[in-house]
């Protein structure tokens, strides 16, 4: 730390800022006094590098000098100073950041204005509302999303009313601040929301839907998993499925079909985990893409339905090292003795000549072991030791063919 200490003075600037900036990555409290002696360095890069330095220790020693730098002639300086008082995080730079929100860089006004929203406190809302208008879409939309991150019901409104008539930034920002707050009260307004014709915007809304849950989303979203962009339509696979509501199964099903969507299709289908989803799941094992046949392997995991197991079973020798990998894991969460019994029986039957493979198979035997020793305990300790014995010596044998 010395050397760096001793560096931040250099005469070569570069290696001032390199000094701060190893500093800053090191976190030691012994370089606060002279990196705050160096937010004064003659060179603007120093200075910008010395104030993310000191946002990274986090020591409430800098918060004042942090505060003076807002006002730096240099605007890089102004936004890493709002940035690094953010790292702290202190009530204390509250005043002086809503100042900077009227910064004449756009960068330094949202730069102040998410790290009010990291800070929290509800003083800052009225402020971030009126940030709302700002001239630069950047700016309001990270007003909207800093809002999102202070969760208070009192912001909700504002935030409904800039998903409509505003600039695509905005309305993008207040969908995800409004996904991130989770209040039914902007379900209706982003369902309405949904037809806009921006895609970066609907894809906010989509997941905003999706982060809310709402059973009253499940029709317009089945609706837009027509969506001719496939971006919406990927989006609004994976909104269903953490809805989680029957209702979109059929829907999801035929999305298997979609060579954009099909995958996170079975993703939705597994987080839903209808059993009507097992056979169209097990046709997929046996898709073309290894991508495609892992994303069944793990649903039919989700599910966890005896029905999956043999082809499961069957995928452990598939070619591809994650499917083989997705197939373990997935029957390792079927439960019942009988079901992890049949597992046991059979992959240590099958003749695995890869190593690979067989580790696979190693780690779904460390999973399946237990649950057949609990059962042994669970009624007489004596009455199927034997048995438990029998698994563990099979166990081993198979594990020593490695």
């Amino acid at each position: 730390i010395d050397p760096l200490i001793a560096a931040l003075f250099d005469s070569n600037s570069n290696v001032r800022y390199s000094a701060a900036e190893a500093l800053g990555k090191i976190g030691s409290d012994k370089a606060i006094d002279p990196l705050i002696a160096a937010l004064f360095d003659s060179n603007s890069n120093v200075r910008y590098s010395v104030a993310r330095a000191l946002g990274k220790i986090g020591n409430d020693k800098a918060i004042d000098p942090l505060i003076t730098a807002l006002s730096d002639s240099n605007r890089d300086v102004r936004l890493s100073a709002t940035i690094a008082l953010g790292d702290i995080g202190n009530d204390k730079a509250i005043n002086p950041l809503i100042t900077t929100l009227s910064d004449d860089y756009y960068l330094a006004r949202s730069g102040a204005a998410e790290t009010l929203g990291r800070i929290g406190n509800e003083t800052v809302i009225d402020p971030l509302i009126a940030a709302l208008s700002d001239d630069d879409d950047y700016v309001s939309s990270t007003a909207a999303e800093a809002l999102g991150e202070i969760g208070n019901e009192t912001v909700i409104d504002p935030l409904i009313a800039a998903l409509f008539n505003s600039p695509h930034g905005l309305r993008s920002g207040a969908a995800r601040a409004l996904g991130k707050i989770g209040s039914d009260k902007a379900v209706n307004p982003l369902i309405t929301a949904l037809s806009d014709s921006n895609v970066p915007v609907a894809n906010s809304i989509v997941r905003a839907l999706g982060k809310i849950g709402s059973d009253k989303t499940v029709n317009s979203l089945i609706t837009a998993l027509s969506d001719p962009d496939l971006w919406i339509r990927y989006s609004v696979a994976r909104a269903l499925g953490k809805i989680g509501n029957d209702k979109a199964v059929d829907s999801l099903i035929t999305a298997l079909s979609d060579p954009h969507v099909r995958s996170s299709a079975a993703e939705a289908l597994g987080e839903i985990g209808s059993d009507k989803a097992i056979d169209p799941l097990i046709a997929t094992l046996s898709h073309s893409t290894p991508d495609m046949r892992k994303s069944a392997a793990e649903a039919l995991g989700k599910i966890a339905n005896d029905k999956a197991v043999d082809p499961l079973i069957t995928a452990l020798s598939d070619s591809e090292s994650l499917v083989r990998y997705s197939a373990a894991r997935a029957l390792g969460k079927i439960k019942g003795l009988s079901a992890s019994i049949k597992i046991a029986e059979k992959v240590l039957s099958l003749p695995y000549k890869s190593n690979e493979a067989k580790k696979d198979i190693v780690k779904l035997l460390d999973n399946l072991a237990p649950r057949i020793y609990a059962y042994t305990k669970s009624t007489n300790p004596n009455s199927h030791l034997a048995e438990w014995k029998e698994w563990r010596q099979k166990i081993k044998e198979f594990i020593g063919h490695k």
